[in-house]
């Protein structure tokens, strides 16, 4: 299948930067130090245990950390679904629809996070 796309039309490296190489940049900065901050709260979090607390104790602290991050997936998808119609329904100026932001959809993501929960415990 490759091949044939390649067929099709046949790919062009290009070494240039795009026109908008700064924003490309300083938004991939951020999401870095997002990701990174997150991972440096945990750990952290460990290691200050680690010093008031046995080794068993922080074991448990650190699988529950794990177990949470996990549980917050299906929360996390909700809001790349909620934020956008949130911020439409505001530059639209569309009150009533503020009002109810849970449509029926968010119910099954609520249900898979409910069988998630007790799929662990």
């Amino acid at each position: 299948m490759k091949v044939y796309a390649f067929y099709l039309r046949k790919p062009k490296i290009n070494f240039t930067l795009p026109y908008n190489w700064i924003n490309i940049v300083k938004y991939s900065a951020l999401i870095i130090l997002g990701g990174s901050t997150a991972i440096v709260l945990l750990e952290v979090d460990k290691v200050m245990l680690n010093s008031f607390l046995e080794i068993d104790n922080v074991a448990y602290y650190a699988v529950s950390g794990f177990i949470a991050s996990t549980i917050a997936v299906p929360s996390r998808a909700m809001h790349q679904i909620t934020y956008p119609l949130t911020a439409s329904y505001i530059n639209n100026k569309e009150k009533p629809a503020l009002k109810n932001p849970l449509p029926e959809k968010f119910v099954t993501l609520f249900i898979v996070s409910g069988i998630l929960f007790l799929l662990i415990f």
